[in-house]
């Protein structure tokens, strides 16, 4: 935009006016989008908490049955296809 484009702009207060609220509605309109994501990520933050908590927490009767799942340190390499 010129100087002359902006004077003739500044000298209308009609339009000037019109500018101030356009940026003002933008300024809002970002304001509640950002507050509607931060909203979004607490309220999935909350629920992965809950589902946390809901989730039984898994205990062996003897350490055979832990065994099982329980890698054993050499085996993982070799079922993934890497060479030693």
């Amino acid at each position: 935009m010129g100087a002359r484009q902006k004077k003739e702009i500044e000298a209308d207060p009609e339009r000037v006016k019109l500018i101030k609220i356009k940026k003002t509605q933008k300024r809002l309109a970002e304001q509640e989008e950002r507050r509607r994501l931060m909203q979004e990520e607490s309220e999935r933050r909350r629920l992965q908490r809950l589902r946390e908590k809901q989730e039984p927490i898994r205990t062996f009767a003897t350490a055979q049955e832990a065994q099982r799942y329980i890698p054993k340190p050499g085996n993982f390499a070799r079922k993934r296809g890497a060479r030693n």
